[in-house]
């Protein structure tokens, strides 16, 4: 069947439905606004102790990074909604936002500048907004103020030390270091720094700094805690110090600890013997004691030498079971020493019938603390087997 006008009925109803199509309104598309999470607030913050506290929130927008606004803040009382505090937070890096632009705004609060100075609950109320101004829903949360103060520890900022220490700068080695304490400077009871030699586990020295502003330190009370001695007789190497600070306060605890490197460049010589005394030859019937001696110095100074020693290879060319032999410079008669500190270093031995007969080879070193030797000094006694008269 045909209708008057002669257009097929599926053409008809075609033209109906474009009709229709050219009068429907566009859909628009809602603007969404930013979304918040993992609002974090401390649960107490306590007015006596003038500790900072930070508040920060997560924030993501569907529409891109750049469509947020702001992040914004308001402390208010519980018992009425007039706010207390009031501003924004930041996403721009530096002090308290450790990376920009990651979508974690944060805000620090410094007690004593936020007018924040009676103790109760406070609501902190979250939200934000977008470039067109809408906000999204807002997060919650309580913060208890109190009056009291928490004990909190120390603080060590970073040294100050040479960046490098030759003999002359060990001879008056000054440290520094800034101490703060929440509680106040009085509240520091003491500072210390151990001295690790190389690939050391253990400190071989342990000292106090001072801020009374006596000797090195030029002012009492202001923080800066100083160290200075003589050190070149503790260190006597090249090689990287580790020096570790740490302080405490009245109550005992402790601040983390900080470390920096000391860099000891030492050009270092190696002791010299001469001025050997010593027999050519012992008869082993006398049985008498006999005072080896030898002086050793070194172009570092007489305190750079560590030890003064020989070995003793018997007439078989088998060593002694008694090497090394020390010797000693401290005037003690039971070592043949004459004077202490003379720069002669005496040992007595004994040769009796006990020991075999023929060529003795003594071989005498001095060894520096950088661990250098002395070149070595060689001398045969002969022991002979004779009658005694």
């Amino acid at each position: 069947m045909r209708n008057r006008s002669g257009i097929p009925g599926i053409l008809a109803a075609a033209a109906v439905l474009i009709t229709a199509c050219e009068v429907r309104q566009p859909v628009e598309v809602q603007d969404q606004a930013p979304l918040l999470s993992n609002l974090a607030a401390p649960d107490t913050v306590y007015l006596g102790s003038q500790l900072h506290f930070t508040l920060s929130v997560e924030a993501e927008d569907k529409q891109g990074y750049g469509d947020i606004a702001g992040v914004f803040y308001r402390f208010s009382a519980n018992s009425s909604g007039n706010p207390f505090l009031e501003g924004a937070f930041a996403d721009s890096g530096g002090l308290d936002d450790a990376i920009a632009r990651d979508g974690i705004f944060t805000r620090a609060f410094i007690l004593n500048a936020s007018g924040i100075g009676e103790q109760g609950l406070l609501r902190v109320a979250v939200w934000a907004e977008d470039g067109d101004g809408f906000a999204g829903d807002t997060l919650y949360d309580s913060v208890y103020f109190s009056a009291l103060s928490q004990n909190a520890p120390p603080e060590l900022l970073d040294p100050d030390l040479p960046l490098t220490a030759d003999r002359e700068t060990l001879q008056n080695l000054i440290l520094r270091i800034k101490v703060r304490d929440a509680q106040g400077h009085a509240d520091i009871d003491s500072v210390a720094v151990e001295f690790f030699a190389p690939l050391q586990p253990v400190p071989f020295h342990r000292a106090l700094l001072s801020d009374n502003g006596t000797g090195c330190d030029p002012a009492a009370g202001d923080g800066d805690f100083v160290f200075c001695s003589d050190m070149s007789s503790l260190i006597r190497r090249r090689g990287d110090y580790t020096l570790r600070f740490q302080a405490w306060d009245k109550r005992g605890q402790a601040s983390r600890p900080v470390t920096a490197v000391l860099r000891v460049r030492i050009e270092n010589l190696p002791p010299v013997l001469s001025e050997l005394s010593a027999p050519a030859e012992v008869n082993r019937r006398t049985g008498n004691p006999i005072i080896l001696s030898i002086r050793a110095s070194d172009p570092d100074g007489q305190d750079d030498i560590q030890k003064v020693f020989f070995n003793t290879t018997k007439p078989d060319g088998s060593p002694s079971s008694g090497n090394p032999f020390l010797m000693y410079d401290d005037g003690a008669s039971s070592h043949g020493d004459a004077a202490a500190g003379d720069g002669v270093y005496s040992l007595t031995i004994t040769i009796n019938t006990s020991n075999a007969t023929g060529d003795y080879t003594f071989e005498f070193t001095a060894e520096d603390y950088s661990g250098l030797r002395s070149a070595p000094v060689l001398h045969v006694i002969q022991v002979v087997d004779s009658s005694v008269q």
